[in-house]
């Protein structure tokens, strides 16, 4: 179960607000993940993240990685993942960078990254 918590964090993001729980957090910890279901998962995220930079609707869902705690885990995951994800999460971070991400969320993601 190496990716269960990033796993997690990308089934159940949080808008910077704290809404957006998913409720059955709890039974996705308990599950068997493969680099195959991470991928999935990844570049579905990604196909999110493009959307959302040609739709006015879908900028919402690019504000939840405003937030420097739900940034650090894209990072953090881009660091333990397979060559494969980590191509797509940086695609990911580059979307969300062109999305007008406040450098100082930027540094505070990646300061909280590396203090683990």
């Amino acid at each position: 179960m190496r990716y269960g918590r990033y796993l997690t964090f990308l089934l159940t993001v949080q808008a910077p607000d704290g809404s957006g729980l998913n409720e059955e957090g709890e039974a996705i910890q308990g599950k068997m993940y493969t680099e195959t279901s991470l991928f999935r998962i990844v570049a579905l995220l990604d196909q999110l993240i493009t959307l959302s930079s040609v739709s006015a609707e879908g900028y919402s869902i690019a504000q939840k990685f405003f937030d420097p705690e739900n940034l650090r885990q894209i990072i953090e995951l881009s660091v333990e993942t397979t060559t494969q994800n980590q191509i797509l999460i940086q695609k990911i971070l580059q979307h969300i960078m062109r999305l007008g991400l406040p450098q100082e969320i930027l540094d505070e993601s990646v300061k909280l990254a590396g203090r683990q």
